[in-house]
Parts: C-alpha cells; sequence; structure tokens
C-alpha cells in the first residue's frame, strides 16, 4: 500500500463535552493505535463555544494500564470561542499550543521548520490502545471539539482509526 508523503488530516468523530455540571477529569478517546504508526500531526478544532473552567488539558497515550503523556498535563482550554485550535507542537514534556479564534493567531515551533514533533506510537501487545485527550472541569463543561491527526505507518501493520 503506498502512503502519500504529506497525508492529508484524518479527521476524528466530534467530542462533545459534557460533564452534568460537576468538577471532574474527563477523558476521550480519539484514535486506536494499532501496531506501531508514525504521529505527524495531532490536534482539535473548536466546533462549538468551550465553558470556562477548563484545564489540565492534555493528549495521552493509554494502553489500557498506564497513561503515557504525549503533552504535558497544563494546557488552559477555558472559554475557547468556535473556530479555535488546540494541539500537540513540542515535545512530551511540553504544554500543548493553543490558538484562539478571538483574534487572529500564529502558531510555530522555535527550532523547527514543522511546528509538529513526530513521535513513534506502539500499541500494547493484545490490547486495544488509544490516543486520548483528557482535562479538568472546574464546574459544568460544554463545547465540541474535532480531532484529527496525520499519520504513517511505522511498520508493516501501522493503522490509525478514529472513534
Amino acid at each position: 500500500m503506498m502512503y502519500p508523503l504529506f497525508p492529508l488530516p484524518l479527521p476524528g468523530s466530534d467530542k462533545t463535552l459534557n460533564n452534568g455540571g460537576t468538577a471532574e477529569e474527563q477523558i476521550f478517546n480519539l484514535f486506536q493505535v494499532t501496531g506501531n504508526v508514525e504521529l505527524l500531526a495531532l490536534g482539535c478544532t473548536v466546533r462549538t463555544a468551550l465553558a470556562a473552567g477548563l484545564t489540565l488539558a492534555y493528549f495521552d497515550l493509554w494502553d489500557g494500564t498506564a497513561s503515557i503523556p504525549l503533552t504535558l498535563n497544563n494546557g488552559v482550554i477555558s472559554s475557547l470561542p468556535k473556530g479555535s485550535w488546540f494541539g500537540k507542537t513540542g515535545l512530551a514534556a511540553a504544554t500543548m499550543a493553543i490558538a484562539s479564534s478571538a483574534a487572529g493567531a500564529l502558531t510555530t515551533h522555535a527550532s523547527e521548520q514543522n511546528i509538529f514533533k513526530r513521535v513513534i506510537l506502539t500499541q500494547k501487545a493484545g490490547t486495544a490502545t488509544y490516543i486520548r485527550f483528557r482535562y479538568t472541569s472546574a464546574g459544568a463543561s460544554t463545547g465540541v471539539i474535532t480531532p484529527y491527526a496525520r499519520w504513517a505507518p511505522a511498520g508493516v501493520t501501522g493503522v490509525l482509526v478514529p472513534v
């Protein structure tokens, strides 16, 4: 199977942020990893404005037992308007980039021509493994996000599927 040099974004399923009004952590499975996958880009577009009080946002890899952070767990996505974007642009120890559509925004990475830091993700043998989005809400959380990823197989069996 041939893959394009610059794969088109793989859109995920819309995720509705709605926790019933309680302050708690929310976790969404975005994509399932099968085999070995080179992740070229990962982000979310805000489809419906997000509520206030949404903090500690980050992406991780979940292997059924352990959470492996893909970004630092300190992103603040409170009150992002429709059309905003957030995503992984740096190392796992870096906060996700956040671009609010309340004003024009430019997102770059200081040391790279490509703003996204590529990583290889590996499925845990015999276990469903997911890229997830996590955040904590101070109260009611509302809004809709659409995740997307660019990826390529990093081996013969590498596949990324929206969930």
